[in-house]
């Protein structure tokens, strides 16, 4: 339907046309921004999974560094010895 008329009646169902296209381009926007949020969220929550993994796997090599520390110093004592 084309309004844009000369009549107060296709001006109005003109605008109010345009005003439900907009309304509709806002609630799609709204709808993106939801998703685009929800997926923030989800890296997020991932990026902290990612972040207690590798803090554990540094705390597991410090343990690791230390045991071998340990066991070369217990090879040279008993070598020495």
């Amino acid at each position: 339907m084309v309004y844009n008329g000369d009549t107060p009646l296709d001006r109005f169902m003109t605008l109010r046309d345009t005003c439900c296209r907009i309304c509709e381009s806002i609630g799609a926007l709204q709808s993106t921004a939801h998703r685009h949020m929800e997926t923030t969220h989800k890296l997020g929550a991932n990026l902290d999974y990612v972040r207690l993994e590798l803090n554990d796997i540094e705390d597991g090599l410090e343990e690791m560094r230390i045991r071998m520390q340990d066991g070369v110093a217990l090879v040279c004592v008993c070598a020495c010895s």
